[in-house]
């Protein structure tokens, strides 16, 4: 029997504020790591994804790191049984998965489950019990409901192509009052689902916090680094410092912009992540990175980062300079790296030192700074 996966793609995202699908997550759309799975067990014979027309482009771009299984994109309706019932249209498959698009945490084992169940069920729903305490509010107050009576209902969803095309028929105008598929068959055709074990982990994406979670599921194994990296001094040259300009006649002797901060940061990241340094990478003697910005080399090397499965965790940067103080452009530096690498500014700390008189730093010789980078690399399935 074909197998259709339909993908619930079409909302608007109100409560993240942007949307969901295209959020980019090491590199890749929301919607890659929500299709990974069901690519994965090498028992999907098409994809139907249901979205807007605006989202088309983005969510080719995640068909392309998915290999060569089928996908159709259709334009999704105003309510979800809408672009379910449009996507069922274009489905060929005899048994019909229907996923949440931002559900990108769903394991292999559920689904092969399920679809071993449809051999003999005619729908196969995931559902797991609250573990919090459930209220049911009304107008005489609140009455507590036995958790163990109560489904939070997961996707993906399968059923016999039949059932499903028969609930469709039979709601007619309703279509827009049932919240999933579940229901839908309960109330129109009083057919009720079996019921499975769902999983926990099986997180749907509602609000941006949501993304944490999810990296934290994605988190393999976490790693340090150490950065280091000093320039000669010398007045008259301009002195740039986590991508500000800083007030001072004496400025960094160095083949790109010397922003000597950024670059330590980037070989911490380079040597946490086992993927080289920053000579290596953008050397001094290449024609291209005369003068160049470092903020352009951080976000190069959070690319590579990513392309490799990982991603930063926090920064702790020292920099060594006599004058000037470098504490009224700290918060500043600190909201560049952040905007650059997508790191919040809370997990970036930057501290500066002086060399009392000391030294090549002390006696305005050299700008020295040192950085410890921790990162975290994605589990293997979530890779391709």
């Amino acid at each position: 029997m074909k197998v259709s996966l339909i993908v619930a793609a079409a909302g608007e995202s109100r409560r993240f504020g942007e949307d969901k699908i295209t959020c980019e997550i090491l590199g890749k759309p929301l919607i890659f790591y929500t299709l990974l799975p069901f690519v994965r067990t090498g028992r999907i014979d098409e994809i139907i994804v249901a979205t807007r027309k605006e989202l088309f482009r983005d969510v080719r771009k995640a068909k392309a790191y998915l290999g060569n299984v089928p996908m159709k994109i259709v334009e999704g309706g105003c309510y979800r049984e809408q672009s379910v019932k449009r996507g069922l249209e274009k489905a060929r498959g005899d048994i019909i998965l229907v996923h949440d698009g931002a559900r990108p945490n769903t394991s292999e084992a559920l689904i092969n489950r399920i679809l071993d169940l449809l051999e003999t069920k005619e729908a196969v729903v995931p559902a797991i019990n609250p573990v919090e305490t459930t209220l049911r509010e009304s107008e005489t107050g609140v009455k507590r409901l036995p958790r163990d009576k109560v489904l939070l209902v997961q996707t993906p969803q399968g059923f016999r192509r039949e059932i499903l095309e028969k609930a469709f028929e039979m709601a007619g105008e309703r279509l827009g009052e049932f919240s999933d598929e579940s229901t839908l068959l309960a109330e129109v055709l009083g057919v009720i689902p079996d019921f499975i074990e769902g999983d926990r982990e099986n997180l749907k994406i509602t609000y941006r916090s949501d993304i944490e979670i999810f990296k934290n599921y994605m988190m393999g194994e976490v790693r340090s680094g150490f950065g280091y990296d000093l320039h000669r001094l010398e007045e008259g040259r301009k002195l740039y410092l986590g991508g500000e300009l800083i007030d001072t006649t004496y400025g960094a002797v160095a083949h790109s912009d010397g922003d000597t901060l950024l670059h330590s940061i980037i070989d911490a990241m380079l040597g946490a992540s086992g993927l080289g340094d920053i000579g290596k990478l953008f050397p001094d003697t290449s024609p291209e990175f005369k003068g160049i910005s470092s903020l352009y080399l951080l976000e190069r090397t959070n690319k590579l980062l990513e392309e490799n499965g990982f991603w930063v965790l926090n920064i702790d940067s020292t920099v060594l300079l006599e004058k000037p103080l470098i504490s009224p452009y700290i918060d500043r530096m600190k909201g560049n790296i952040s905007e650059v690498l997508g790191l919040p500014v809370e997990r970036i700390s930057i501290k500066g030192k002086r060399g009392e008189g000391i030294g090549a730093v002390g006696e305005r010789k050299a700008i020295v700074a040192m950085s410890s980078v921790m990162v975290a690399r994605a589990k293997t399935k979530y890779l391709v």
